[in-house]
C-alpha cells in the first residue's frame, strides 16, 4: 500500500491534525509499510491480488478502529518527513524514572498471570501489532499454553469466514495448508502460533468479516462470532467455552474514556462485547520509538513483565500520541528492549 493509496483513501477529510487517533494511525502505518514493500517483493504475481487485499488491510487496521476516515492529506504528509517527536531530555528522562518505578512494584511473570486472567473472564484478547519480530506472537507458544491451562477452549484470529474451511481441517488432522491463508498470515511465527494453538487443544476460528476493509463490520462479526462461541455448550458443563483473542489493535482497544472527552472512534470489536456483557480483559505490549520512555525502561529488563494499567498509574496514564497505555489494554507486556 503506498502513500499514494493513503492518500486516495483520506482525500477530502480534514482538520485532524490535532486529533490523536489520526496522529497514532498515522505513525502505526508509517511502521507498517516497509514490511507491506519487502512482503510484495517476495510474492509471486498469483497471490499479489490476495496480498493486495491484505497488506491493505493490515494498514489500515493499525488506523485505530476505522478512524482513517479522520486522517487528512496534510497530514500524512507532514509525517513522511518528520519523525514522531521527542519530549525534552529532562521530562523523558522523568517519565522513564516513573515507569520504571511502576515496573518494580506492579511488575509480575506474564504467563501465570495470563492464567489467572483466563480463569476470571470468558474472553483474553491479546493485540498484536501486525509488525515484523512481533513480541506477542514470537511468544505466543507459551501464552497460549498459559491461556489454555485458565480454561480457554477457543482461539479466534484475524482472518476472513471463508478461511474457515481451511482452519477446519488443520483442527482436525493437523495439515495445514499455508498457501490458502492470507498473504499476512503466513508468517512463520504466525504459522507456529497456530500449531501452538493446536497443540495445546484450542479451536482455531476465523473471527473476521469478508469485508476485510470495513473495519465497523468487522468488530461487529468478530464480536458475534465471539459471543456465537460463549453461548454454546461445552461438553463438560462445568466448563464453559472460554475464547483467547488474538488481534490487532484495532480491535482490542477500548477507546470509551477518550469518548467521554469528546474524541470519536468506531467502536472495537473488545467495546461491542463488553456493550453484550462479556467478561474479558485486553493485554497489550509496550510501543514506542526507541528514544521513548517507554522502550528505555523495557531495555533494563531481563524479562518480559506484566502490569495492570490499573495499578501502575504512570504506566497508565502515559502517552506518546495521546492515546493512554491505559486505553491500550488493561494490562500492559513488557518485553526487554534490545540496545542499538
Amino acid at each position: 500500500m503506498s502513500f499514494e493509496t493513503a492518500r486516495e483513501i483520506s482525500s477530502g477529510r480534514n482538520e485532524v491534525e490535532s486529533n490523536p487517533f489520526a496522529l497514532s494511525a498515522i505513525n502505526d502505518f508509517m511502521r507498517t509499510v516497509p514490511r507491506l514493500n519487502s512482503t510484495i517483493s517476495r510474492t509471486d504475481s498469483d497471490q499479489q491480488e490476495d496480498l493486495d487485499k491484505y497488506t491493505t488491510k493490515a494498514a489500515l487496521e493499525n488506523l485505530y478502529a476505522g478512524i482513517h476516515s479522520d486522517i487528512s492529506r496534510a497530514a500524512i504528509r507532514r509525517t513522511e518527513q518528520a519523525e514522531r517527536p521527542t519530549p525534552p531530555t529532562e521530562k523523558r528522562d522523568k517519565q522513564q524514572s516513573e515507569i520504571e518505578d511502576d515496573l518494580r512494584k506492579y511488575g509480575r511473570q506474564p504467563l501465570p498471570v495470563l492464567t489467572q486472567l483466563m480463569k476470571d473472564n470468558r474472553v483474553v484478547a491479546i493485540a498484536d501489532s501486525h509488525t515484523q519480530n512481533d513480541s506477542q506472537r514470537l511468544n505466543a507458544p507459551d501464552i497460549l499454553r498459559s491461556l489454555k491451562e485458565g480454561g480457554a477452549t477457543h482461539l479466534v484470529i484475524e482472518a476472513p469466514a471463508s478461511t474457515q474451511e481451511v482452519l477446519d481441517k488443520f483442527n482436525n488432522t493437523g495439515n495445514l495448508d499455508v498457501t490458502k491463508l492470507p498473504s499476512l498470515l503466513r508468517d512463520p511465527a504466525y504459522v507456529n502460533m497456530l500449531k501452538s494453538a493446536r497443540e495445546s487443544g484450542l479451536k482455531i476460528v476465523a473471527g473476521d468479516a469478508e469485508t476485510g476493509m470495513h473495519l465497523p463490520r468487522n468488530a461487529v462479526r468478530m464480536a458475534s462470532t465471539i459471543k456465537h462461541i460463549l453461548d454454546q455448550p461445552n461438553q463438560d458443563p462445568n466448563k464453559p467455552n472460554k475464547v483467547a483473542l488474538w488481534a490487532g489493535t484495532a480491535h482490542v482497544h477500548d477507546y470509551s474514556p477518550l469518548r467521554q472527552q469528546g474524541a470519536t472512534a468506531n467502536p472495537t470489536a473488545v467495546e461491542v462485547l463488553k456493550k453484550g456483557n462479556v467478561q474479558l480483559v485486553t493485554v497489550n505490549q509496550q510501543s514506542g520509538g526507541p528514544e521513548s520512555p517507554v522502550t528505555r525502561a523495557a531495555m533494563n529488563l531481563r524479562l518480559p513483565e506484566i502490569v495492570s494499567t490499573s495499578f501502575a498509574r504512570h504506566i497508565g496514564a502515559y502517552s506518546e500520541i495521546g492515546i493512554p497505555l491505559k486505553v491500550e489494554g488493561d494490562q500492559i507486556i513488557f518485553y526487554p528492549s534490545r540496545r542499538k
